[in-house]
């Protein structure tokens, strides 16, 4: 076990990159009935890990984020990772609509957790 004999020694602080060739982002419905779905990047390729995002959502009701893959290309790769339903007992309440924090979080041993 190696140990440090000086008081001088300096310390070096690594920053570790994911080395995942996609990005990842978030997919969820606008309160629109008809609405395409919207996403946004929220880990791009080669991002530092760990790192945690986090979303706020204005809604009148319960609904679903998807976690995907972005720009998977032509290889076999699913795009969608999961989805999670956010219901109103995580939410509360302002002016009329329900206040939500999606926090999203992307380490080393899971790939990508709300």
């Amino acid at each position: 076990m190696p140990c440090i004999s000086s008081y001088d020694a300096e310390l070096t602080f690594l920053q570790v990159n994911d080395g995942f060739p996609f990005s990842i982002a978030l997919s969820w419905k606008s309160d629109s009935q008809n609405s395409a779905p919207q996403h946004t990047v929220v880990f791009p390729k080669g991002n530092a890990i760990p790192s945690v995002k986090a979303l706020t959502f204005y809604r009148s009701s319960t609904f679903e984020v998807d976690v995907l893959y972005v720009d998977t290309g032509d290889s076999q790769i699913q795009q969608k990772i999961s989805t999670y339903t956010v219901s109103n007992a995580l939410m509360f309440m302002l002016f009329n609509s329900f206040v939500c924090a999606v926090h999203l979080k992307y380490d080393v041993l899971a790939l990508a957790s709300i």
